[in-house]
């Protein structure tokens, strides 16, 4: 079983790391220390007081380079996602996930293709051409969801200081993880965890 555990550390800033300081800040890294990238974190609780949800809204998935980008992306119950394609050949983007199995056929150099999700859960992406694509789309129906960056960083402006209960998803977990963590301005908190590697795989061809 990997675990998950919470501690609470203060950064030396520098110029190009320094914070916000009006966002509650996160960083996500194995034990070792080495950050980790693409994890779902979601506010979901203050206390005892649910973290309200923001409106529907919309994001843009990129099909480009052979690849989805962003590989992971956190969205709310109702919004939509444009998939828009950047590469200079055709792509063919499905799911066959619970909460919106859905194909989108064949389209071509700047062409669009939206929808809109409405159930709560994680989504698969692939493409029926490219075999080394692979996209996660997690739908979230509680809280205020954000996703790590290459540093393991995760952001949320706007919210109050505060002990929260977070939920944590990385594709490369075996399910959900949950805890409690205190979040103050200035002084991030500091989520281990134990994913297993997983990457899309660039073109062979590059």
């Amino acid at each position: 079983m990997r675990g998950i555990f919470v501690a609470f550390a203060m950064v030396i800033s520098s110029p190009a790391l320094a914070l916000d300081e009006h966002a509650l800040e996160i960083r996500v890294v194995r034990a070792t220390g080495e950050p980790v990238a693409n994890t779902v974190v979601v506010l979901q609780e203050r206390g005892s007081q649910a973290v309200t949800p923001p409106q529907a809204g919309s994001i843009t998935i990129e099909q480009r380079g052979q690849l989805f980008q962003p590989m992971v992306s956190v969205i709310h119950v109702g919004s939509e996602v444009v998939f828009t394609n950047q590469d200079n050949f055709r792509h063919h983007v499905y799911s066959l996930s619970k909460p919106k199995r859905f194909e989108l056929s064949l389209f071509s150099t700047d062409e669009v293709r939206d929808l809109a999700f409405d159930k709560p859960g994680i989504v698969a992406l692939g493409c029926n051409i490219h075999d080394n694509m692979l996209g996660f789309l997690y739908i979230a129906d509680t809280g205020i969801g954000a996703v790590s960056d290459a540093e393991g960083r995760v952001a949320f402006a706007g919210q109050p200081p505060g002990q929260y209960t977070v939920q944590v998803w990385h594709p490369g977990l075996d399910a959900h993880r949950k805890d409690t963590v205190a979040l103050s301005h200035g002084e991030p908190a500091r989520i281990v965890i134990d994913p297993k590697p997983v990457v899309q795989r660039p073109p062979d061809d590059g």
